[in-house]
């Protein structure tokens, strides 16, 4: 087996600089978008709300969509996946305050994480030529690349994953080297470590279970054989075996209790989880027809099943060796989770994201053997033979990248929802309009509010919106109505006042100059809002118009559309 312990040359480390270079400014790329249409801006605007609403409650479990004024039931909340990544957004947002950077940017910080510990394992079990392509084509592939900073579990457990895989693998060496005689060699450190990042992942994502299950099999494997070897390993190998159950049992357990605690019941979980395991309507073939190869391109897809070949080999002749349970495990958890929750796989085009070590570690390890196959036959192994090689496998990489090239500005100009650039639920792709412009309107009826006062929306308005990112970018008390109310609701609980808003085609204009009597009246391109805190005729009109696109913008927030500013024009 390779080994790199405790050294990387000057390039390792330089090329490890540069890819967490990499993988940090695209995860700072559109890390201050606005809650557009696709998957970032549904994801990332729901944490966003819920990180908000357990500040203002005291809330441990999230309560994504809820703007109001008013305390919910315990049961409101969502309960069917793990705390990891609420929590770390609920204090990143204590200490940052309510922007939209914040739960990008801890999914963007654990992404780069990601990318440290799959480079670090890998350079340690096959060096380094390895981990700088393995940890390149997780920066490069799609599905990193497109989703690293939407508010998602993925990145954190992958991490934390990684880390109790290699510790569990550390272990396992100093076990055995005890049962061969040798002096202590760690084992306890490892024993620790262990515990302690697989903590850390089930506290991330439910996969951490999959992984777990996995490990417990070859360490009770593992025992058996050493057992016959040394006397005492047994009792030291399932003392450390039960405890790394119990731990599993209770971080699995001990979310349930959670959960019970906090709302009651399971309910919410359980029935979470039965709908996500059937595909409701959705082609589950279409879906592995065209998302997989969106997501991987059929390059990096060939070369995981060459390696999947090769390793099924390795293990009928009996020469699989003890590294290839690095992506043997995270290929086995993420097909698992893949197809268990086949209605998640279908309706987010993210979901094989679990995978994304043993893709990359697989994908490194056939093209490192397939040139090094190709440089011995062509050259006998000499410069010659290894430009050769090299120019083989860049030309059958090529695709790929191009493929990247082309479909990575797609994913991130349509937050993440491929069904908007590929024919991934149907034969054409859908219309893709990003919202931009309902959003700016619901910016500024924050900043002409505040959190005690109630919005009344006309119900026609929500025609335009058909989610709920306008609510949580307005983030006030909401109530919907048929007309102009004839009376100004009262004050409630937490509202002190109301403006009422909509879409100016819903309102006569005979409507707008009873309104404007009465009321500021304003119309703010195909929206207008009317203020019943101030009694007081005025109307005012602007347009949304594209401003300048600077850098800051194009990079932060987006290159695909410039920031609406208000125009003034003379009201109809």
């Amino acid at each position: 087996m390779a080994r790199s312990e405790g050294t990387m040359s000057k390039r390792a480390r330089y090329a490890l600089a540069g890819l967490l270079a990499v993988q940090a400014l695209l995860g700072l790329f559109q890390v201050n978008a606005e809650w557009t249409r696709g998957h970032n801006g549904w994801n990332s605007s729901a944490y966003h709300q819920s990180a908000k609403n357990s500040l203002r409650w005291g809330l441990l479990f999230p309560l994504q969509y809820y703007t109001g004024t008013e305390e919910q039931p315990a049961d409101a909340v969502y309960t069917h996946a793990p705390l990891g990544m609420h929590l770390h957004d609920t204090a990143a947002m204590w200490v940052l305050g309510d922007e939209r950077y914040v739960v990008r940017g801890v999914a963007a910080s654990f992404a780069v994480l990601a990318v440290f510990a799959l480079f670090f394992v890998v350079h340690r079990l096959w060096g380094e030529a390895h981990a700088i392509l393995a940890a390149a084509l997780y920066v490069a592939l799609p599905i990193n690349a497109i989703f690293l900073n939407m508010a998602n579990h993925v990145s954190g457990f992958l991490a934390f994953s990684l880390l109790s895989v290699d510790a569990y693998l550390r272990l396992h060496e100093a076990r055995e080297a005890e049962a061969r005689g040798e002096a202590e060699t760690g084992a306890r450190r490892w024993l620790l470590t262990l515990y302690g990042t697989f903590a850390l992942s089930a506290f991330w994502d439910w996969p951490a279970n999959y992984v777990a299950l996995m490990i417990a099999a070859h360490w009770l494997f593992s025992a058996a054989r050493r057992a016959k070897e040394a006397r005492g390993a047994l009792r030291r190998d399932l003392a450390g075996l039960a405890g790394f159950c119990a731990l599993v049992l209770a971080m699995f357990a001990g979310h349930l209790a959670l959960v019970w605690l906090a709302t009651g019941s399971l309910d919410e979980l359980l029935h979470t989880a039965n709908v996500r395991q059937g595909t409701f309507g959705f082609s589950w073939g279409h879906h592995l027809r065209t998302v997989p190869l969106l997501m991987f391109s059929w390059p990096v897809l060939a070369l995981t099943g060459a390696w999947i070949v090769a390793a099924a080999v390795r293990l009928f002749r009996g020469t699989i060796a003890l590294r290839d349970a690095v992506p043997f495990v995270f290929g086995v958890a993420g097909v698992a989770h893949y197809v268990i929750f086949r209605h998640s796989a279908v309706v987010h085009e993210f979901w094989a994201w679990y995978t994304l070590p043993f893709v990359a570690i697989a994908c490194a390890t056939s093209l490192l053997a397939a040139g090094r196959f190709l440089a011995a036959r062509v050259g006998g192994g000499g410069a010659r033979g290894r430009v050769v090689a090299a120019g083989v496998l860049v030309a059958f990489m090529t695709p790929f990248v191009v493929h990247a090239a082309r479909v990575i500005p797609d994913g991130r100009r349509v937050g993440g929802s491929m069904w908007f650039v590929a024919p991934v639920r149907g034969p054409e792709p859908f219309p893709y309009d990003s919202g931009r412009i309902e959003l700016r309107f619901a910016e500024l009826v924050r900043e002409w509010t505040d959190r005690e006062t109630g919005v009344l929306v006309h119900r026609g308005f929500f025609r335009r919106v058909p989610e709920p990112r306008w609510d949580i970018t307005l983030d006030r008390e909401i109530r919907r109505v048929a007309s102009p109310p004839r009376v100004v609701p009262a004050p409630s609980a937490g509202v002190r006042g109301w403006v009422f808003v909509g879409e100016s085609r819903d309102l006569s204009e005979l409507a707008k100059r009873e309104l404007s009597a009465r009321h500021p009246f304003v119309e703010v391109g195909p929206f207008f809002f009317v203020d019943f805190r101030e009694r007081r005729p005025e109307r005012r009109a602007y347009d949304l118009v594209d401003g300048p696109m600077t850098a800051a913008h194009a990079f932060f927030v987006s290159p695909f559309e410039p920031p609406l500013v208000l125009r003034a024009r003379h009201p109809d």
